[in-house]
């Protein structure tokens, strides 16, 4: 349908007018009415891919029994609904954080010993080798460090 421009309209009798005015509205209603119908579509295809969706679900755990894999675990809500609520927040208490550990310190070097061991005959010399012991104050001063 082809609406007239604004400048034809000065010039429509008030009897014109309303048989434009009267279309209008008649093209109105048939676009809300196709558009009921083809919400009504949607809805019956949402439904069905739901359906589809549940049934392809039970299928892939099924394959999966079969082949011998572990169940998938049940899905809980993720939480995020709980914090757009208002006043869902501040129902928990807050956990305390647990202490931070300082790693770096397990691994000082806290002190160096240099060992003179005899050398076995017929060997070659191969360079040095460092070797860091975990817990050197289990020795004393005096005491040889274990082989």
């Amino acid at each position: 349908m082809s609406l007239p421009d604004a400048a034809s309209l000065e010039v429509f009798s008030l009897a014109e007018l309303r048989d434009v005015v009267g279309r209008l509205v008649g093209e109105v209603r048939r676009l809300h009415s196709d558009d009921a119908s083809l919400q009504a579509r949607v809805d019956a295809q949402q439904v069905t891919m739901t359906a589809l969706r549940a049934e392809n679900q039970a299928l892939r755990d099924e394959v999966a029994r079969l082949k011998g894999l572990p169940p998938r675990p049940p899905s809980r809500p993720s939480g995020m609904e709980q914090a757009t609520q208002p006043g869902a927040a501040d129902t928990g208490e807050a956990r305390p954080k647990p202490p931070r550990d300082v790693k770096r310190d397990a691994q000082a070097i806290t002190a160096e010993r240099v060992l003179k061991v005899p050398v076995p005959a017929g060997s070659r010399f191969k360079g040095y080798e460092d070797i860091g012991v975990a817990r050197p104050a289990a020795f004393g001063r005096g005491d040889p460090l274990p082989a």
